[in-house]
This record gives structure tokens, C-alpha cells and sequence, in this order.
């Protein structure tokens, strides 16, 4: 499964009518990692007005996301930086505008550009890369068939992520389709051991 989200963390600063509009694009990938986010922010804010966020997560094709006005007028801050990252089509992003008030009122209008505008100037600042969510596995192999292994491995879209000498060789590499083991293990002639350890997000 493959979608578009950021590279790294963005971050763009603009003032409207006096106030600082601060914002932040992060990639994430777990309701963990954004509450962490969101708590180091706003230790790092401490002083700001209004921390507003929002963010859309894609677990499995099943989207999920949350926004929050952090005490602006219902629907002014959140839901303005949440219609930013779904008309870019971004997923797995969150974004946080940090506001400083400037002392001049931007009425409920106002608000909404604002804060929809800080998130669409940090989206033009971000590079857009594919995401892709691989399994990753743990393979043992003789030393004396690593360089046939090596070959062959090469006409597959992997990432080899980790290499060890022990007993046998073992590669930690993620694979972006789950049968190409399969094809490897049934075809590559070679005696190997697997484990599946986890799934990961690679940038493509």
C-alpha cells in the first residue's frame, strides 16, 4: 500500500494582521507519534495564544483523522487545516499552526483564511514523496551463497536495511510486495530461514 505524504518536517511562519501564524508539517504514522508531537509543541509554545492542529492517518486503506480549535471559534482553525492536507491528498501528515495573537481581532472569516492559508503555504515548502508500507523480514543465509542470493535478489523492488555476520548471514530487508519472498524462497534455489519482524514506512 502506497500514499502521498511529505518528506520531513516543514515549517513556515507568516503574519496576518498582526498575529504570527507558526506552522508545522510532520510526517506520522500512529495516534502515539502525533500525541507526542503535539506535546512537545506545546511545551514549545508555552506562550502562544492557540495550538491548532490537524491530521488524517491511513491504517490499512481505513482513513482516520481529527482537528482541533484549541479555543478559536468552532470550526475556524481545525477544520481550515484539516481541508488543506485532504485537497493536496496527503495522508499520514499532521499539521500544527501555532498562533501568537497580534492584538487585531480577524472575525470568524478571517480566521478560517488564515489558518487555512498557513497550511497551504507550508504544504508549497514540503516535498511530496510516495510512501510505501513494507513487511519486513529477518533471512539467514550460507556465506557461501550470499553472492547468488545478492544477484538474484536484485530483479526485486526491496531495501536491504540491515546486514550481520553470525553463524549465517542475516539480512534485515523490507519488501514492498509480500510474494516476492515467496517467488525468492520457491525459486532462488537456496536454503533460507525467515522471520517476519515487523512493518515499516519507506520513502519510495
Amino acid at each position: 500500500m502506497s500514499i502521498q505524504s511529505i518528506q520531513e518536517k516543514v515549517e513556515n511562519t507568516i503574519i496576518i494582521e498582526k498575529s504570527k501564524f507558526i506552522t508545522y508539517l510532520l510526517p506520522v504514522f500512529n495516534i502515539q507519534e502525533i500525541e507526542d508531537q503535539l506535546e512537545i509543541f506545546r511545551r514549545q509554545h508555552k506562550e502562544a495564544t492557540h495550538v491548532c492542529y490537524g491530521w488524517i492517518l491511513n491504517n490499512n486503506g481505513i482513513l482516520s483523522f481529527k482537528s482541533s480549535d484549541d479555543g478559536e471559534p468552532s470550526s475556524t482553525a481545525g477544520a481550515p487545516i484539516l481541508n488543506g492536507l485532504k485537497k493536496n491528498h496527503l495522508e499520514n501528515i499532521l499539521c500544527i499552526v501555532v498562533r501568537y495573537f497580534g492584538g487585531i481581532k480577524l472575525g470568524a472569516g478571517g480566521l478560517s483564511r488564515a489558518y487555512g492559508k498557513s497550511c497551504l503555504e507550508a504544504i508549497k515548502k514540503a516535498v511530496l514523496v510516495q510512501w510505501v508500507e513494507a513487511d519486513v523480514y529477518e533471512l539467514s543465509i550460507p556465506y557461501n551463497q550470499e553472492k547468488n542470493f545478492l544477484q538474484y535478489l536484485k530483479f526485486y523492488n526491496v531495501s536491504i536495511l540491515l546486514k550481520k555476520y553470525e553463524l549465517e548471514i542475516i539480512y534485515t530487508i523490507a519488501f514492498y510486495q509480500t510474494k516476492d519472498l515467496l517467488k525468492i524462497k520457491n525459486d532462488i534455489g537456496i536454503e533460507l530461514k525467515e522471520s517476519f519482524l515487523y512493518k515499516k514506512w519507506l520513502k519510495m
